[in-house]
C-alpha cells in the first residue's frame, strides 16, 4: 500500500512539473503565417479555423480542462475579453481533449458564460492532437495572436500578463 502510494505521489507530481515545464519544441514564431487547419465544434462538426477568424485579428487560446493554470487562466482571459466594448478581434478557445473530456471541458467552459469566443475542438486521434502536433505545442496554455493577414504577431507560453496580451492585439489591429 504504501508502495502504491509512493508511485501516485510521484506520478501527480510529475504531472505537475510536464504542466509547467516550458515548450522545447514550438513549431511556431513571431512573423510565421498560422496554420489553417480543421478543428472540431462542440458537437464534434468539422470546423476550419480560417472561417471561424474570417480575416480579422484573433487571439487563440489553446488549453485544456486537465490543466490547473488554464482552469485559473481562461475565465480570466473570456472575461476581460467579454468586458471589452469593442470587440476589433475574435477569441478563440480551442480545448485539445480525449473525446471522455470533451463534455467536461464543454461543461467548464459553460458554466464560466464564454460569451462571444468561439469555443472549439482539437479532439485526440490516433496521430493525437492535430492543432498541437501542428503547431508543436507542449504547454497548456498557449496564446497566439493572429493579425488580420494570419500572421503570428506574438505567442504567450503559460499565463499571459493581460497587458502584454492587450499589446500584442494593439499591434495585431494594426
Amino acid at each position: 500500500m504504501r508502495k502504491l502510494m509512493t508511485i501516485i505521489l510521484t506520478l501527480a507530481a510529475l504531472g505537475t512539473l510536464l504542466s509547467v515545464a516550458p515548450a522545447v519544441a514550438l513549431s511556431v514564431k513571431t512573423g510565421d503565417a498560422f496554420p489553417w487547419l480543421t478543428v472540431a465544434d462542440e458537437n464534434g462538426k468539422a470546423v476550419e479555423l480560417k472561417k471561424v477568424i474570417n480575416g480579422r485579428p484573433a487571439v487563440v487560446v489553446y488549453w485544456s480542462v486537465t490543466c490547473h493554470v488554464c482552469v485559473d487562466d481562461v475565465p480570466r482571459i473570456m472575461n476581460h475579453y467579454n468586458g471589452l466594448k469593442k470587440k476589433a478581434y475574435r477569441l478563440v478557445l480551442v480545448a485539445g481533449e480525449s473525446s471522455e473530456m470533451v463534455p467536461v471541458a464543454k461543461c467548464f467552459i459553460q458554466a464560466k458564460k464564454p460569451g462571444r469566443a468561439v469555443v472549439l475542438f482539437d479532439r485526440l486521434t490516433k496521430k493525437g492532437h492535430v492543432l498541437a502536433n501542428t503547431l508543436g505545442l507542449e504547454f497548456t496554455p498557449t496564446v497566439i495572436i493572429i493579425d488580420r493577414r494570419g500572421k503570428i504577431v506574438q505567442v504567450f507560453e503559460g499565463a499571459p500578463n493581460l497587458k502584454k496580451l492587450d499589446a500584442a492585439v494593439a499591434k495585431a489591429l494594426k
